[in-house]
């Protein structure tokens, strides 16, 4: 079957000729995969690979069962270790996302925002109960995004939340860009969540993707701050929610 790629590029300069470049390539009705290169005056920069282990099938008991300092995700019974802490403007970005967010959901409203570290389960299958709670321990995908949005009550259990968000946001580090560009795109589009948005701090660029009648991402929205500095990236799920590469990328 010939694949038929979705390519997505745009110049920008800074002290020559770069280039960013996305390809959706389809490999059928039902997978999609997102693989980013990000190019810089010839030069490339390899995406980070986090440690993995393949050597089970893991599940939500598995990584329970490790050292209270590690920090995991599976996706698709392959665990993924979250390596250190996130640096700075990591951190920052996260806090002043969340925040917004916060400031404009309110403590009353339906819908709740939440940072990681803060487990989102996504069950193959009709979970098991005992004493009316849900047995997560067969589970074998089980992510931590660095912000979720949840408008349904219904999801959110004292572990965290069964089921999609309405709305990820994952910040890109060279550790993760890999795994959130592949790994969490595919996952999140057959999962449902409705809004993706991808924050680069090294590119100083933010990607949305929204989820199509289809089922899947419909083609990307980019807003990088070397190109239009304030223009917003507005969602469509959280009425009111927008914000500028400016507001995000540039601070005094």
């Amino acid at each position: 079957m010939t694949v038929s790629p979705i390519r997505v590029s745009f110049q920008y300069s800074n002290t020559g000729v770069n280039e960013q470049l996305l390809s959706f390539p389809r490999k059928n009705v039902k997978q999609r995969d997102v693989f980013g290169v990000l190019q810089y005056n010839g030069g490339v920069r390899k995406m980070g690979i986090p440690l993995t282990r393949r050597d089970r099938h893991w599940t939500y008991a598995d990584i329970c069962a490790l050292p209270e300092e590690e920090r995991w995700e599976i996706i698709d019974g392959v665990a993924w270790n979250m390596c250190a802490a996130p640096i700075e403007p990591h951190q920052w970005i996260s806090g002043e996302i969340w925040y917004r967010l916060r400031d404009l959901l309110g403590a009353d409203g339906p819908c709740r925002v939440y940072a990681a570290p803060f487990d989102v389960f996504f069950p193959r299958a009709p979970m098991p109960t005992e004493g009316g709670e849900p047995v997560l321990d067969g589970i074998d995908t089980v992510v931590q995004p660095d912000i979720v949005v949840i408008c349904d009550r219904n999801r959110i259990i004292r572990e965290g939340c069964v089921g999609a968000p309405d709305l990820v946001v994952e910040i890109l580090s060279p550790s993760t860009s890999q795994k959130d560009l592949r790994d969490k795109f595919a996952l999140y589009e057959r999962g449902g969540v409705r809004e993706y948005w991808v924050v680069d701090p090294g590119n100083e660029a933010i990607t949305l993707f929204r989820l199509g009648p289809d089922g899947r991402y419909a083609d990307p929205e980019f807003y990088r701050l070397i190109q239009e500095p304030d223009a917003r990236a507005e969602s469509r799920v959280i009425e009111g929610f927008s914000i500028s590469a400016r507001e995000l990328f540039s601070r005094s």
